[in-house]
């Protein structure tokens, strides 16, 4: 077990890992947070515009920080030198793999906080100064909210975490399958990706249907462009796909990141 796993070597490579990347890791959280600041504060104003300036600022920031912090926490192969001293480090694979996770972890915890004290600031500011004799000033007073970090009417954070986990363990495959430019080249194999099936799903089911149709994002319902109405998938394949996509792909996607990690070292 100790071959596989030690706390005190584990936190001795997680300390290495803040150490030499800490640069890199607060600069580029300092950046996030700006942009997600920016656009909170622009899409933001005296009316319903929060709700949409909160969900939007906390998903850029949310999806930018995280992948940005797992391609530096994988960052070791770009350079021969680094990467050797990485593979011969006196840890195992796990412990290497796992502090990259807990590091993830450590970004997602730290940029929830900092949302958190801008959104109470922001609807601290808004409701204090919003005319109290406007006609609808009960409505907007109420309808300023902190936005909640779960269970949210629409489920827009709540899928916001599913993405941050898919985009990060496609990240971190891409991190340690490339040994340069990991970041810049899994980016255009996502985005090449997501064009590809962006493509299929405006375009194959009318090779299916009669009607001008467009399938929604997981292909777990169809939209019919002429009534505008939507047909999901049965009850049990939906959950099936809703399972698939919120759990076990994020899960898949890290763990190959563990196996190619395990194969650079033999």
């Amino acid at each position: 077990m100790n071959d596989t796993f030690d706390i005190k070597r584990f936190g001795l490579v997680f300390k290495k890992l803040i150490f030499e990347k800490s640069l890199n890791l607060v600069g580029s959280f300092v950046l996030v947070a700006l942009l997600s600041w920016l656009t909170y504060h622009l899409n933001g104003d005296m009316s319903e515009g929060w709700r949409m300036a909160q969900p939007q600022s906390f998903l850029l920031g949310l999806m930018l920080g995280g992948i940005y912090w797992v391609s530096v926490g994988f960052n070791h192969f770009s350079d021969k030198t680094e990467g050797y001293g990485f593979l011969t480090l006196p840890a195992s694979h796990l412990e290497k793999w796992l502090s990259v996770v807990v590091l993830t972890n450590v970004f997602l915890t730290a940029f929830c906080l900092f949302f958190r004290v801008m959104d109470m600031t922001y609807m601290s500011y808004f409701r204090t100064h919003l005319n109290p004799h406007l006609e609808n000033y009960k409505i907007l007073y109420d309808s300023a909210f902190v936005m909640p970090f779960w269970g949210d009417t629409k489920g827009i954070i709540s899928q916001a975490y599913i993405y941050f986990w898919v985009l990060t363990g496609i990240m971190a495959v891409g991190a340690v399958y490339f040994n340069k430019t990991a970041l810049v080249k899994t980016m255009f194999i996502f985005a090449g990706t997501f064009f590809l099936l962006q493509f299929l799903n405006s375009n194959v089911t009318s090779f299916f249907f009669q009607n001008d149709t467009n399938t929604h994002l997981f292909w777990n319902s169809i939209s019919i462009k002429s009534t505008g109405e939507d047909v999901d998938l049965p009850q049990n394949i939906n959950q099936i796909f809703t399972t698939f996509f919120s759990y076990i792909l994020p899960i898949i996607l890290w763990l190959i990141a563990l196996v190619r990690l395990r194969e650079k070292e033999m």
